[in-house]
């Protein structure tokens, strides 16, 4: 690897003075807010998800009251909200979730941080470099970590049901010295627990103490159930990383580098938060004030745990809305490890593969961001499903997590921690867990990944693997080997919203009371900027008792496999072969499906199955176009958008990594690849595991044209539907012989034909549209307690105050509602036949479309009042096919009607330009898109400026889609 590639120099600066703080604590966003002041940039880096250093991470939530023995609350929630907003009030720009992996040296200055995140490895060139951590990272990795250190420590639980406990602190046997805390939440008690170990410096040694010590949790808990009364009805609910504080060592001495105080002390009170800030000041003014850019004259180096590191494949990486230039590369690891399978996310898909290894006995590997295993089940805050396939792999793991709740008195998150960590913690086990982790590049060659580069506590490790299972959010270690994947929607690149949820300070009756289950905004997963958006919208309304420490995208890139799932195949219940998983579900968008079929509202009722849609999924689906030893997991399988999503329920993904840990067992065991497995013997082994169910490939006859042409013929609603999924050039000339019988058979055959494009359709779909137009949805009024109203375009009301589970209107009640849904389908029919005559069928409907009401429908319930995600104007499906008819058919008459759309109340106005405030329900501004597009497509001038402006916003999905909608219709 050539240490200094040619060019690096010359391009190794930011345009403005900036100034890299490393560490995430107080004394971090201090430094910040002084280093701001002189009017440098300011960039904060951290690898938590969060700024709040050890107290956050630990969950110590009070602080000492001075000298006297009193707490002050000090909750974990509020103190990651306090120190982001105090960064991003400053103006600097916290670059979370991402590591100081180096330090860049030119000479005897400090000129840059080599960063790792998920998007892999990167330089930052920066002016100076403040290093305000706790373990003094920069010193680190210029001198070298010492090889043991004593640290105190400390782990702290929480636990519920201890109202009566009057005490400060606990002597038992099992452990001499507890202390004992009120939180925020009426009734919990913070219960530390603190020791000293021997601290070293090699890898995972942070992440096996903390499995060590959840496992004392249980044993010191059990114990203060045995020895005070006052805690016998409690349970542990959740417990906090384990804080380390070692003593200070001398710091490395830089020119452009200056070291202060990061750690807090043992045991912290208001004075010490207020005196470390103080220190902080004039070591930071006296760098800013004289601070000169270094001059990069002879190379640079990049020091890395005491090394000198090697990197290659160098290249300047501008990222547009950080406004930062990074410069992208790939390092040499110094040191590696092999593995018979290596897992990458240990998740809700990736800790189940680890479980079905370690029940097989294969050696394996898994690298997580977290320090447990389990993802949304441990981390996320997410316990049950909405829906899914809830037998199998996943019941079998949620009865054995509820039976150790049951016997060690915990809650179901702590459990389900505890569950993974009985794994690792067996003598003899074949697996290892490498937390705090990141896959940070990948290596493929001749259809293999050879190996991946892992960042951890000890340093960059190479590690190689005979099989390797993306189990990642995002699909990420195919992403640095370079495989090729697919993202959002293909039209418009939009993708199913992000959530980093909250836990309330009370007791909810269910989730509908919650308040902190709001999913953020849609984040772009290829954006690092967007990604650290998404993030610091966690942390501007959210709970101050308990922020999670996991973002979570619902949608992930989705990679090219073998075979690519779609929606006709789950439609005609097509069987595979090659069946190893299955979901089951209901279109649960979070945003907007892709599909026509789902956008116009003409899914039928033949696509559900007990009310459920069944999916079966093919191992070629799990396994990447042309790459023999990776399986891919979790959300990221191949397929068309809305047949994928339908697949991303927790049970499936559970159920499909513990499918993957199997197959990638049998092919070690083979030494065979993945795909040339005989896969009779494991499909058995899953169906007697219930993992695939009978349904899975039961035989069931797909769909044939005579079954569609049957249903045509049927007296059903929806008869149209196996027609329009079957494009069978035959069945649509028998369906325009069945035009003439009239009747809702006619009307079934010509729904059908305008959905492939038969302008035969247009007459008999006029004739419907001419009917329903009377009886039409006009206005909505919710007057709260006293009910809502309906209005009709004839003028007649309907009144009720039955709600839906949201707590909105239920407005399918009423006969004009079925009316206005029909005729939302008939747009969107009517444009797609091809007949010129429609036109002047929609102008009238164009003419008087609005929003439905004066106010947004929010619901009633907490829950529903927060979400972003959701249909705000009642309206939405009129709108939205409208706009999709005059993209469909252009016309300049429709020019007038849609910019005085884009002019109405709640249809405009939805752009966002600040990546630090908060942002409007994103179905508005999406509508606004499509509108706009609609009105550019038609020649409208309002449409293209409403684009332009959408190609600034700070939202990366909006930016990406107006620019490629601009270019689209810019003549």
């Amino acid at each position: 690897m050539d240490e200094k590639p040619e060019g690096v120099e010359m391009k190794f600066a930011q345009e403005q003075l900036t100034v890299a703080i490393i560490g995430g604590g107080h004394a971090a966003v201090r430094a910040a807010e002084v280093a701001r002041e002189y009017g440098h940039r300011v960039v904060i880096i951290d690898r938590h998800a969060y700024l709040g250093g050890s107290l956050a991470a630990s969950r110590h939530c009070w602080l000492k009251n001075g000298s006297c023995e009193s707490d002050i609350p000090l909750p974990e929630g509020a103190l990651k909200r306090e120190l982001y907003v105090r960064a991003r009030d400053a103006g600097a720009t916290p670059l979370l979730q991402t590591a100081c992996a180096g330090v860049i040296c030119t000479g005897i200055a400090v000129c840059g941080v080599l960063l790792v995140s998920k998007f892999g490895v990167r330089m930052l060139p920066v002016d100076a470099v403040i290093d305000a951590s706790e373990d003094q990272t920069v010193t680190n990795h210029l001198q070298g970590p010492l090889e043991k250190r004593d640290a105190c420590a400390e782990l702290i639980f929480e636990i519920d049901q201890a109202q009566a406990c009057t005490e400060r602190t606990l002597e038992l046997k099992t452990w001499p010295n507890l202390s004992v805390h009120r939180t925020l939440r009426e009734g919990t008690l913070a219960v530390s627990m603190s020791f000293r170990t021997d601290y070293y410096a090699q890898d995972h040694t942070t992440t096996d103490l903390a499995m060590q010590m959840r496992q004392a949790a249980v044993q010191v808990f059990a114990d203060m159930r045995a020895t005070y009364p006052c805690f016998e009805q409690s349970r542990i609910l959740s417990c906090g990383d384990v804080r380390l504080t070692m003593m200070r060592r001398e710091a490395a001495l830089r020119m452009n580098l200056e070291t202060v105080p990061g750690n807090v002390d043992w045991v912290p009170t208001t004075a010490y938060i207020r005196e470390l800030e103080r220190s902080v000041e004039p070591v930071v003014s006296e760098l800013c004030s004289t601070l000169e850019r270094p001059i990069v004259a002879s190379g640079i180096t990049v020091f890395s745990f005491g090394k000198q590191l090697d990197y290659c494949d160098v290249r300047e990486d501008f990222d547009e809305q950080l406004g930062l230039r990074f410069l992208a590369c790939r390092v040499r690891p110094p040191e590696s490890f092999k593995t018979s399978v290596l897992v990458a996310g240990g998740g809700t898909g990736g800790g189940m593969a680890v479980a079905a290894l370690h029940e097989e006995g294969t050696d394996a590997v898994v690298v997580d961001m977290n320090m447990s295993l389990g993802g949304t089940s441990t981390v996320g805050l997410v316990t049950g499903a909405w829906h899914g396939y809830q037998d199998g792999a996943w019941a079998k793991r949620n009865a054995a997590i509820r039976a150790l709740a049951e016997k060690e008195h915990t809650a179901f998150h702590f459990a389900a921690a505890r569950y993974w960590d009985n794994i690792f913690l067996q003598d003899g086990q074949r697996q290892r867990f490498y937390g705090g982790s990141m896959v940070c590049g990948a290596f493929q060659d001749k259809g293999r990944v050879e190996h991946v580069t892992i960042y951890g506590e000890a340093g960059f490790r190479g590690g190689s693997a005979e099989v390797f299972i993306d189990a990642t959010a995002d699909a990420d270690l195919c992403y640095h080997a370079g495989i090729a994947y697919e993202l959002g929607d293909p039209d418009t690149g939009f993708v199913q919203s992000s959530s980093q949820w909250g836990s309330d300070p009370w007791t909810t009756k269910n989730f509908q009371h919650k308040h902190y289950l709001a999913d953020l905004d849609v984040v772009h997963p290829d954006s690092y900027a967007d990604c650290l958006r998404g993030l610091g919208l966690s942390y501007r309304d959210n709970s101050d008792y308990h922020i999670a420490d996991m973002f979570t995208p619902r949608e992930s890139r989705r990679v090219v496999g073998e075979y690519g799932l779609n929606l006709r195949d789950i439609a005609c219940r097509r069987q595979f072969k090659d069946v190893i998983a299955v979901a089951l579900c209901l279109c649960d968008n979070h945003g907007r499906m892709s599909d026509d079929l789902v956008t116009a509202g003409l899914l039928g009722s033949d696509l559900y199955d007990d009310k459920e849609i069944r999916v079966r999924i093919p191992l070629r689906a799990f396994i990447p176009k042309g790459v023999r030893n990776v399986l891919v997991g979790a959300k990221a399988l191949a397929g068309e958008r809305d047949a994928t999503c339908l697949c991303r329920m927790n049970p499936d993904i559970s159920n499909a990594g513990y499918a993957l840990g199997m197959v990638a067992a049998a092919a070690v065991a083979a030494g065979r690849a993945p795909g040339v497995l005989p896969l009779r013997p494991i499909q058995a082994k899953l169906r007697a595991k219930k993992v695939l169910p009978a349904w899975a490939d039961d035989g069931a006859p797909a769909w044939t044209t005579d079954f569609a042409f049957k249903r045509l013929r049927e007296n059903s609603s929806d008869g149209y539907f196996p027609a329009m999924v079957l494009a069978d050039k035959a069945l649509l000339d028998r369906c325009e012989r069945l035009l003439p019988e009239g009747g809702r058979v006619a009307e079934q055959a010509a729904m059908a034909l305008a959905w492939h494009g038969r302008p035969a359709a247009y007459a008999v779909l006029a004739d419907m549209l001419a009917r329903e137009l009377p009886k039409d949805a006009a206005w909505v009024e919710d007057k709260g307690a006293a009910g809502w109203t309906l209005r009709s375009v004839a003028g007649e009301e309907f009144s009720s105050n039955e709600r839906t589970n949201y707590g909105k209107p239920q407005l399918a009640l009423c006969p004009s509602w079925q009316s206005h849904g029909l005729i939302n389908s008939l747009v969107f029919l009517l444009a797609k036949a091809g007949d010129a005559r429609a036109v002047d069928l929609l102008l009238p409907i164009l003419e008087r479309a609005d929003a439905g009401s004066d106010e947004l429908s929010r619901g009633t319930t907490p829950y529903s009042r927060q979400r972003l995600d959701v249909h705000r104007t009642y309206f939405h499906e009129r709108l939205w096919a409208l706009a999709q008819a005059w993209r469909i058919m252009p016309d300049k008459r429709a020019v007038t009607g849609l910019t005085a759309l884009l002019g109405k109340k709640w249809l405009g106005g939805f752009t966002v330009t600040d990546d630090w405030c908060d942002v409007p329900p994103f179905q508005l501004s999406y509508l606004e898109v499509m509108l706009a597009a609609a009105l550019a497509a038609c020649g409208g001038d309002l449409g293209r400026e409403r684009l332009a402006a959408y190609s600034k916003d700070a939202r990366a999905i909006y930016r990406n889609m107006a620019r490629r909608l601009l270019a689209k219709y810019a003549g």
